[in-house]
């Protein structure tokens, strides 16, 4: 009973593992070829039936050449093949229905061009699945010996491009096989735009508070998301601390601000690693202000001021970025919008951030 099932089995497995390999080989049209003839040249309705023998008689000899070598599943078409501009995305579609409607990949079509006794064979290769199209060309005399000879070059040369567009075809999925994708690649890639950092300086007072508060430093961190390559946001915290200093003052005065802006960021890069960046942005000031009364800026002469007021800051730099490390070198105004006067400030700063 078990011979009855196992002899049968083996015999269709024999008679159909031929057809399952052959079914795995890579599907090739090969379309007749259009027969042009020299500009000017009217080849009158017996020589035009002459060399039509051509349109078909090549493509058919390269087509069963490339079957005999049996790495390819080649069909010949009756026919031209129907284009559209060649290369275009209309082209590409119209190549798309004909492959799927064959089961195909790789179209080979093209054309011969007569001059005098001579045939200019020039045929393209399509490959469907890679949107690419290479091109091969070549010249014989209308002699049988030297046709033959120049179809078995355009076929060897045909050979080894489709072995080439099959080891393309591999080589994606046998690294697919071989990696394994992470399933934080997404989150990575996300985040890998992302970059914090800090900013220091010095701070320049400008305008009524100039007698009031000696320049200082200051301290900025920031958080930076690149959205496009010359284009990203920014959030910064700016920490601004000043007193009298060295101006001599009867009355002690001192002014402590925090400014919040978001930013966004324009950046033209020169190089790969080095470029200029205009920022602009706006937010709240929170200040906390204590005045000497002859040096008061303010009309109504406050002592003390604590208030949150919109805040502005313009900035420029030179940036150079060597991942993950990026610094940055510029100058900034910021100002302040305090009811009844305002506080500008002109800054030098140099930063250091980093890109996750």
């Amino acid at each position: 009973m078990l011979e009855k099932i196992i002899i049968p089995l083996a015999i269709f497995l024999m008679i159909t593992s031929p057809a399952l390999s052959e079914s795995r080989r890579e599907k090739v049209l090969v379309y007749d070829l259009r027969v042009a003839f020299e500009k000017g040249v009217d080849p009158g309705a017996v020589v035009a039936e002459r060399y039509d023998y051509y349109s078909s008689i090549i493509p058919y000899t390269i087509a069963r050449s490339l079957e005999s070598a049996g790495k390819f599943d080649v069909q010949k078409i009756e026919g031209m093949l129907p284009t559209a501009e060649t290369g275009s995305d209309l082209f590409f579609d119209q190549m798309r229905r004909i492959g799927a409607e064959y089961s195909a990949q790789i179209i080979i079509a093209g054309g011969v061009t007569v001059t005098g006794k001579k045939l200019a064979v020039e045929l393209i290769i399509i490959n469907i699945r890679a949107k690419n199209i290479f091109k091969i060309s070549r010249e014989s005399l209308e002699t049988g010996a030297e046709l033959i000879h120049i179809i078995d070059d355009i076929t060897a040369d045909i050979g080894q491009k489709l072995a080439l567009y099959q080891k393309e075809t591999e080589r994606p999925k046998e690294a697919e096989k071989r990696v394994e994708v992470s399933p934080f690649i997404h989150a990575y890639r996300a985040l890998e735009k992302l970059s914090f950092g800090a900013k220091a300086g010095r701070f320049f007072i400008k305008g009524p508070f100039t007698h009031a508060n000696e320049d200082s430093d200051y301290l900025t961190p920031y958080l930076a998301y690149g959205i496009m390559g010359w284009f990203g946001l920014s959030a910064e915290a700016d920490l601004l601390k000043a007193d009298n200093g060295d101006i001599f003052v009867l009355r002690r005065s001192s002014m402590l601000l925090y400014g919040l802006t978001l930013n966004g960021n324009f950046t033209y890069w020169f190089f790969t690693h080095f470029g200029a960046r205009l920022s602009v942005g706006g937010g709240p000031s929170i200040s906390r202000i204590y005045l000497n009364v002859s040096d008061n800026p303010f009309n109504n002469l406050v002592i003390k001021k604590q208030s949150v007021d919109p805040y502005l800051n313009l900035s420029a730099s030179f940036n150079i970025i060597f991942k993950p490390v990026e610094l940055q070198f510029g100058s900034s105004y910021k100002h302040a919008f305090f009811k009844g006067r305002g506080l500008q400030l002109i800054t030098l700063f140099c930063g250091i951030g980093f890109h996750i």
